[in-house]
């Protein structure tokens, strides 16, 4: 009788505190209530102050798994955070202490040979080394390298004024478009706009513009998505 006690009171203190979710997502990320709409699921364990979230395709292929740290109403990376690739092989690993890579970060190629090792103390970056596929080390170049436009910011610029007319209205229209691995833009779409007589020229001008250089994630070139404001004014 005490030891059943003592065995019912031990699993009541091992599981105190503790919860598990399935969150269902879209395939745009966007949770849903509906299991046969998802393409992903997420399982969520929250323990204390401490949470583990793995994240899945529907067919149960692993996406990513993240900790986080409690802190009042706000949670930050605490601990690994992981990433595989779409066929399944782990492709990130980063270690985090309250919010801030602390410690290194890994990438892998499918093979599972390092691809690039860097390190951080509280946030800051240290150093780094890049491996070819059979693990000889190469320059080192950044994880992440955002898009730019021809010119940079200053391109940017002289083709908004140059393509810009004045006297067409007045108003501020925001437009975000994707810039695909090739620099080429598509999908322009008005996502707030205080003058709809300006959308369908604000649209033809984020079309006609020029290729970009293309986002990069870990040496690849990736497709990535901007928002733009065009301001006009008489």
């Amino acid at each position: 009788m005490c030891k059943n006690l003592l065995l019912i009171l031990c699993c009541i203190s091992a599981t105190h505190g503790w919860t598990q979710d399935t969150i269902y997502l879209d395939s745009h990320w966007k949770e849903t209530q509906k299991k046969e709409q998802a393409s992903y699921f997420k399982i969520v364990d929250t323990q204390d102050k401490i949470i583990n979230a793995k994240t899945y395709s529907i067919s149960g292929v692993i996406k990513s798994e993240r900790n986080y740290y409690l802190k009042g109403k706000k949670k930050y990376f605490h601990g690994e955070q992981k990433n595989w690739y779409e066929s399944g092989e782990l492709h990130t690993k980063a270690d985090y202490k309250k919010g801030k890579r602390d410690g290194s970060f890994l990438s892998y190629w499918k093979s599972g040979v390092v691809k690039r090792k860097d390190n951080y103390d509280n946030g800051k970056f240290k150093g780094g080394n890049c491996f070819d596929e059979n693990g000889k080390e190469v320059t080192y170049y950044e994880f992440e390298k955002s898009p730019q436009f021809q010119g940079g910011k200053e391109g940017l610029i002289q083709y908004l004024q140059a393509n810009i007319k004045p006297g067409i209205g007045t108003g501020k229209v925001v437009v975000k478009f994707t810039i695909e691995p090739d620099g080429s833009i598509k999908n322009p779409m008005v996502m707030k706009s205080d003058n709809t007589s300006l959308n369908k020229y604000s649209l033809e001008i984020i079309k006609n513009m020029p290729n970009w250089s293309p986002a990069f994630q870990d040496g690849n070139a990736v497709r990535v998505t901007r928002t733009l404001p065009l301001v006009y004014t008489n």
